[in-house]
């Protein structure tokens, strides 16, 4: 397969938020193509947990289209989109750039609207990195940190790569919780394939936005209990490859969620 080979000296794979202690930190990130078949072995070898069980008929929002925070909901659950530029959405400080290209404003994990209160699951087995209150306006609020090990058997297959530089972990970040969800968990803690991992927050503990789960994936390590939720267009290319696409799982994941939603 073909790995894209990344220098965390690169400007733009700094802006991520990724861990670069060190220069040579980070040896391989799989590109797209190749991400898109570690998940698709993991489904096979792992059935993945929706981390939020369905109860309801959902719709799958178009944001591209503009956000109206007080728009009535046709549903208690929703969708919202992976790779999809927001713009007009995001408007606290915390995505703003110098510039107006460098506005962060294109989406890389998925949200999953529901109820305050819905219980959140652990969708695989794996270890809490981290744990934490981003407490600032458009923030997340609660947040956990997931590191979970890649399935062995990938790399042994005809579908894997034996290089030792091959990532062995992906990371799951788990946003908009409750302030208990994040205060119940220490780093190192392990956690079960559909375990308790909290409950979503309300507007006042979640950053501000109506009741919904920012589930992210990340093939390389967070400097911190944080995850960009939003790119520039200048930094997708890149986000891209470091965190994939969720949807996949999702729609695979024991749980209820069907790909034949009602939309928007």
């Amino acid at each position: 397969f073909t790995i894209a080979r990344v220098s965390t000296r690169e400007r733009g794979f700094q802006d991520l938020g990724i861990r670069s202690r060190e220069a040579d930190a980070f040896s391989a990130i799989p590109s797209v193509d190749v991400s898109e078949k570690i998940l698709s072995h993991w489904m096979q070898v792992t059935r993945w947990v929706s981390p939020i069980t369905l109860a309801n008929e959902y719709e799958i929002f178009d944001f591209t289209r503009g956000y109206d925070a007080k728009r009535e909901l046709r549903f208690l659950f929703g969708i919202g989109r992976y790779n999809e530029d927001r713009r007009g959405m995001y408007t606290s400080s915390i995505f703003l750039g110098v510039r107006p290209d460098d506005a962060r404003t294109i989406h890389v994990g998925l949200d999953l609207g529901a109820p305050e209160g819905t219980s959140i699951f652990a969708p695989v087995e794996g270890e809490i990195w981290g744990a934490g209150y981003l407490d600032g306006e458009g923030d997340y609020g609660g947040t956990i940190i997931v590191k979970c090990a890649v399935p062995p058997s990938f790399r042994n297959s005809s579908a894997g790569n034996t290089s030792d530089d091959f990532p062995n972990f992906l990371f799951m970040l788990f946003g908009h919780l409750s302030k208990s969800s994040a205060d119940r968990w220490k780093a190192g803690a392990r956690i079960e394939r559909g375990e308790l991992l909290g409950w979503l927050g309300n507007k006042i503990e979640n950053g501000g936005w109506n009741p919904h789960l920012h589930w992210q994936l990340s093939w390389c390590e967070p400097e911190k209990v944080d995850l960009p939720g939003a790119v520039s267009k200048k930094q997708l290319s890149r986000a891209l490859e470091v965190f994939p696409d969720p949807m996949p799982l999702l729609a695979d994941a024991i749980g209820g969620w069907k790909l034949s939603a009602k939309r928007d």
